[in-house]
This record gives structure tokens, sequence and C-alpha cells, in this order.
């Protein structure tokens, strides 16, 4: 990632009904937040890749969310929130880059990652250092943007995006393989 909007979704979905997960910023950058979770201030640095993972686990006391600049060798940890009511699994739709209610997402995203499963820290700095998915086990969706735009679902669960707008390819990509 590199720049932020005011307020943007980084991924989102929601299940149709009353259920919805959006993972993004808001406050120019300054806050990361999960909707039904809670927020962390973090500052984006303009131009500085930053990787991202939030663990979610609806029947933990406290989840994390992790970052690190890019290439990230030690993932920082911070406390983000206590028992969230939604998640990324079972959705209706499910997008990358905006969901209709915030602004779009005003940066360039390398790899989007998702798992029904809680990943460790060291998982984490693993998946951190590629655009192809590390861990295999329990990968709901993996959309790598390594070679530009693209609608395809990696993981091979066929769950292919759709395009909306015309999105570019950021020609200085992460420094990562």
């Amino acid at each position: 990632m590199t720049t932020a909007a005011t307020y943007a979704m980084v991924v989102a979905s929601d299940d149709a009904g009353s259920h919805y997960c959006q993972f993004g910023v808001s406050s120019g950058g300054i806050n990361l937040f999960l909707s039904n979770g809670g927020t962390t201030a973090f500052n984006f640095t303009t131009g500085t890749w930053t990787f991202i993972a939030a663990t979610i686990d609806r029947t933990a006391a406290e989840n994390w969310i992790y970052y690190a600049n890019a290439p990230a060798t030690t993932l920082t940890r911070e406390f983000f929130f206590a028992n969230p009511s939604s998640h990324l699994l079972d959705t209706n739709t499910f997008s990358i880059g905006g969901d209709g209610f915030g602004d779009p997402w005003a940066g360039s995203i390398a790899a989007v990652k998702v798992w029904n499963a809680v990943l460790t820290q060291t998982e984490l700095t693993a998946e951190a250092a590629k655009y192809a998915p590390q861990r295999t086990a329990n990968l709901w969706g993996a959309y790598s943007f390594q070679s530009g735009p693209q609608t395809t679902d990696d993981s091979g669960n066929s769950r292919t995006l759709t395009a909306v707008g015309t999105p570019t390819l950021d020609a200085s990509g992460p420094p990562i393989t």
C-alpha cells in the first residue's frame, strides 16, 4: 500500500444481510480499522510499501494487527480489537480497493490473501515477503497483482473478481518475490 484516502476500504465483504466486514483506513491514513471491531493508530508513509495483516477470530478475547514496511523482516504486533461480530468469510460480495460506501482506495495493493484460519506471526512473516500464498491450508482466496490488475483467484477456489473502473499497474511494486 502506498497512500490512503480520508476513509477508504482495502478489503470489504458482506453477506447480503446484516453482517459485513470492512478493513481499511480512516482519518487520512492515520487509523486502520475493522468494522465491528476497532481501530488502531498507524501513519502510512506515502511512497512506502507496508505489509498489513489482521487476525480475526470471532471466539478470541483479543485479535491482532501486524504491520511492517517492506521488505518485511520484522512484523510489529499490536492489540487491535475484541470479539468482532463479522468476518470476511461466507460472503455475498467481496471487494478489494473499495466497497461503494467509502472513498475508493487511493493507493496501490500488491496482493490480498484471505484464510479461514488465524495465522501465526511466523506464518505472516513468511507471507509478507511473497506474492504467492506460502500457506495453502484453509486458503479462502488469493489475488496477486504482481503483473498488474487481475481478477483471477490464485487459490484455486474460483472466487473471480469483477473489475470496476480501470485499475492500473504500479510500476514500482514492493521488494518481494
